[in-house]
């Protein structure tokens, strides 16, 4: 009579732990399926497409859930990939604040130093490509926004973090046509296929 309360709560947490694995796999599926915009086509399509392949992701994780009852310790296995899984997720959503703001003013300036080296040129979109968020690729191709001037010096006065952004406030000096000119900007940086990239950046004097 003891173990049937102390069975029914070990199946209990079982079945919470396998439906916790079920949907961080599902979920981390599904993220690496939407990352790339690689459905251009129409919205009604778009969104059929979409609902298949949420709902073969779904019946892939809970094929692998099944999988692993035949594994010894599965329910510590499966409490070890989701914890993971929520761990990866955290990191998508709040990569600047695991690092210092040594660290991300290194790598700003790294990106902007790559950035201002940037000439209008035939492969300009594959070498944008390494510095650039992907929207801001096509719209300086589109409206022919191509850095101007020669960098002299980047000067970060301001660190800042927000969620899966970083902004960096800095005095940036650069020579055109012969003219030093010295101007505040704040650059935005976002995680993107594991490197950081310029997103977007304003003018502030």
């Amino acid at each position: 009579m003891s173990d049937q309360p102390f069975s029914e709560k070990h199946y209990e947490v079982q079945k919470i732990v396998r439906r916790t694995f079920i949907l961080c796999l599902s979920i981390y599926f599904f993220y690496f399926l939407i990352r790339d915009d690689w459905f251009h086509i129409d919205h009604f399509l778009y969104f059929i497409i979409l609902a298949i392949a949420l709902t073969t992701i779904i019946w892939f994780s809970m094929k692998i859930d099944q999988w692993l009852d035949d594994i010894r310790f599965h329910i510590p296995i499966r409490v070890i990939a989701s914890v993971l899984i929520l761990f990866f997720f955290m990191y998508q959503l709040f990569t600047p604040y695991f690092y210092s703001d040594q660290k991300l003013v290194h790598i700003g300036k790294d990106v902007l130093e790559s950035y201002y080296a940037l000439t209008e040129e035939e492969d300009f979109k594959a070498l944008a490509d390494a510095v650039l968020n992907e929207e801001i690729v096509f719209s300086s191709i589109e409206q022919e926004l191509y850095p101007e001037g020669k960098l002299i010096d980047i000067n970060v006065d301001e660190v800042s973090r927000s969620l899966y952004l970083f902004d960096l406030t800095s005095e940036v000096e650069k020579e055109t046509d012969g003219t030093r000119e010295q101007h505040t900007y704040r650059f935005t940086f976002a995680k993107e296929y594991g490197d950081f990239k310029l997103k977007a950046y304003v003018q502030l004097d």
